[in-house]
């Protein structure tokens, strides 16, 4: 999704820049093509991106605290398990709680590495997130004028979504590294690397277009 804003941004530009050196000023199909369908592009692609690393932080803490409680249900108490699967008293816990409690609960010293109940504690890169980020994803999802403005320019919805992608990422590090002192990022998610995320995200969207363009040859 960060690819395809990416790549929207820059056929925009394309576009506008063509329309710049053209003579076509007053052609309303090719200003529509530039202010209305490639912009609304960009902002589509990147409000869905953000969404979506938004919700692969969630995925990837309950995962987490998931694999934990299946590889030690033996040692651990019910309640224990109940909070690394996500509930407690048949609740389920907020983003912010799991964050909080899930390494105190993994690690063998029992400390609670990352606060975030308290605001008065919470240090980056998870303030900017939950005061931010989250806000963007929940007013994107249950929209009210009152929340997070979702109508932005093309040029802030690719700076937002670029610095969110980083930001999420690093989230996930901070996270693990709160659970486990003594292991790596997980090699499953390429130790949570950013470079190698996004190039293959951006092969994955080449080769998509390259199939793409051999459809419309045949």
């Amino acid at each position: 999704m960060l690819a395809l804003s990416e790549e929207s941004y820059e056929n925009m530009h394309t576009y506008a820049k063509y329309w710049k050196e053209s003579n076509k000023h007053d052609d309303p199909e090719l200003v529509n093509k530039i202010f209305g369908t490639a912009n609304q592009n960009v902002a589509t692609y990147a409000r869905l991106s953000i969404l979506s690393f938004f919700s692969f932080v969630e995925a990837f803490v309950n995962s987490v605290g998931y694999d934990f409680s299946l590889r030690n249900k033996d040692v651990l108490n019910p309640e224990e398990i109940e909070i690394l699967h996500g509930t407690k008293k048949g609740r389920y816990l907020s983003l912010e709680y799991k964050i909080e409690k899930i390494p105190s609960i993994i690690r063998s010293d029992k400390k609670t590495p990352l606060i975030l109940s308290d605001p008065q504690q919470i240090k980056e890169p998870f303030k900017t997130f939950f005061e931010n980020i989250k806000e963007i994803r929940d007013s994107s999802v249950h929209y009210s004028p009152k929340k997070e403005a979702i109508w932005r320019k093309p040029d802030d919805w690719i700076n937002k979504v670029k610095s969110t992608s980083k930001l999420c990422l690093e989230i996930s590090s901070e996270f693990w590294k709160a659970c486990y002192t003594d292991r790596k990022e997980p090699l499953y998610l390429n130790g949570l690397d950013y470079d190698k995320h996004i190039n293959i995200a951006r092969k994955r969207l080449q080769l998509h277009n390259d199939i793409r363009n051999v459809n419309r040859c045949v």
